[in-house]
Formats: structure tokens, sequence, C-alpha cells
């Protein structure tokens, strides 16, 4: 599982976070992205402190041999805001500029967002920030990464979430509205209807539509959408009140239906590195239905050419 290039979104936080540290102990090279400069200067050194900490370890155990590659940490950083089409143009000329010996392996898209009221970016109103952030970006970001990609053996992971599915229980606030069994394309713009857990949800959805018509078009890149579980411990709330922040951490991260950072970046892992059953869309390790509005081909179709438009990708329309 070691020796392959690994690029993760949102990688100065949470799972992305645990995840690179995973990645690079096994001997992969690791590209983190982040929004912040800062931040990414922090993590950057707190992965290469992690690794010397194992790497100490292991010289000092008796044994001679070890599952773990940490003599050369081979570790890169690039900014990136999802919120800015054009900082999603210059992570790719920075990604260029690393001259990489090796195609990247497997690129996962786990950066995302909530927001507190009904935003947008200066792109476009036609879907407002959420949907932008946690869907139309990601996707603008991988288009222009696929020439950069191992077209014979890459992964590109969209990691979702189960609350797309109106028939999934949870993370429902008390007098929200309830999530459309049927999302129209209008609806994607927040002016119909709009909170911020339900149109983290309706991200999700957009999410799934792209990654699944993106799926079908790639034959030799494969191509998943999985859900970590419920983990309550990450910044996703970032944007919430302190006080749900507080519930989130200390209360429901013990709750039985909780996952921990520790489970979830294993499946990032697995779903990176491990061969199992051909599917879309994973839940547990394990194939799983996505919602009934997400395989509506024709609607997947619709928002794709609408995601075309909005990033001045014409000639990528169906």
């Amino acid at each position: 599982m070691s020796d392959k290039v690994i690029l993760i979104t949102g990688a100065t936080d949470g799972l992305g976070k645990v995840a690179a540290q995973k990645f690079l102990a096994a001997g992969n090279t690791v590209i983190i992205t982040g929004r912040s400069e800062k931040k990414l200067e922090a993590t950057t050194i707190w992965l290469r402190q992690q690794q010397q900490h194992l790497s100490n370890k292991n010289n000092s155990s008796s044994s001679s041999s070890s599952s773990y590659m940490t003599n050369k940490i081979s570790l890169h950083s690039i900014l990136l805001d999802l919120s800015s089409l054009e900082s999603v143009r210059r992570a790719v000329e920075s990604l260029q500029s690393l001259g990489l010996e090796k195609k990247i392996s497997v690129l996962i898209n786990n950066a995302g967002t909530t927001t507190y009221e009904l935003e947008y970016v200066s792109e476009t109103t036609v879907v407002e920030k959420t949907v932008f952030v946690n869907a139309v970006a990601p996707w603008y970001f991988t288009q222009l990464l696929i020439p950069l990609m191992d077209h014979e053996q890459g992964r590109i992971l969209f990691v979702t979430s189960s609350l797309h599915d109106p028939t999934v229980r949870g993370g429902r606030k008390q007098n929200e509205t309830s999530m459309p069994d049927d999302i129209p394309l209008d609806y994607l713009d927040g002016h119909t209807a709009w909170e911020s857990m339900l149109f983290y949800k309706v991200s999700k959805v957009a999410q799934l539509w792209l990654a699944l018509v993106l799926a079908q078009q790639l034959k030799n890149i494969k191509v998943i959408a999985l859900c970590p579980g419920f983990v309550p411990t990450t910044q996703l709330n970032r944007n919430t009140s302190w006080f749900l922040r507080l519930i989130m951490y200390y209360l429901l991260s013990r709750m039985s239906f909780a996952t921990s950072e520790e489970e979830a970046t294993n499946g990032y892992v697995y779903y990176a590195h491990e061969e199992y059953e051909e599917g879309f869309y994973y839940r547990k390790r394990q194939v799983a239905e996505p919602s009934k509005d997400v395989k509506n081909m024709d609607k997947a179709i619709k928002f794709w050419n609408m995601t075309c438009d909005i990033c001045h990708m014409s000639e990528k329309k169906l």
C-alpha cells in the first residue's frame, strides 16, 4: 500500500489530517490542501513531528522489521479555497510546479463546509455556497486533475454523507424544513427554502450526481463515493453555535451510533488501497444504495451540465 501519491483536500483538520498521517506512515507521498497558509504550515509541522516520533519509536523497537516506512517523509501542501474557481486553478498550477515523479494515485475529495446563513460565491448565484463548495468546486478541481492522475490504477474518492437520503434518520433539527424526496434543480440556489443542515444534505445529493456521472465516464480510474459515518468530533460543524459544538464533541461522540476519527480514516485507507466489491456508493465498507433522487440520471446529467456552465467548461457538457 506504500509508494503512492495521495492528494487529500481539506486536510488541515479532522478526518483529512488524520488520514494524511496514516498515508504518510505507510510510506506514501502525500499532498494536503487547506484554505489557510497558517494552518497548512502548522499541519505540515505536526505531520512531520508525528512521523519523526513514529520513526524514533520503530528504531528503538527490538523488531528488525516494520510495516511503516518513515525514514523518508514526502509531504507537500497546496493552498486551496473551494469557494473560488480561481483558487482551484492556482492550486492545480501549484501542484504541477511540484514536479512529482509519479502521477497522482488517489484523489480524496474530503473538504466540505456548512454555512450559518444563505451565502453565494462571487462566480454564481445559480447555486448557494454550500452546494458550490461541496459539489461544484470539487468537480472542477477533479476535472483539472484528471490529466495528472494514474490512468491505470487511479482512484477518485468523494467523501459524502448518508444524510443525503431523506429516508436516513439523523442530522435534523427541530422545525427544520424536510429534505425533499425529489429536489428540483432550481431549489439549489436556496431561495425556495434554506437552512444550514438542510443544504448540507442537499449539497451531498448534488455531489453524488456529479460523482455518479463521472464514474460512468471514466473507464480506467475508479470513482466512488463513501460515507465515513457520523463523526461528531470533526470541524465540519465549525459554523454552528458553540453550544452545539460542545454537544457534538463531548456528548454525541460517546454514543453508539457515532464513528471515531480513527475508524473513519481507516476507511479512507481501505478505499484508497484495497480491492473491494464493485460499486459506486459505500457505507461501512459495503456497497449501499444511494437515495432514489441520486439515481435519477436525467437529473444528474442536467446538474452536470449546469456545473459545466458555472465552471465555464462547455466542452464537458453532455
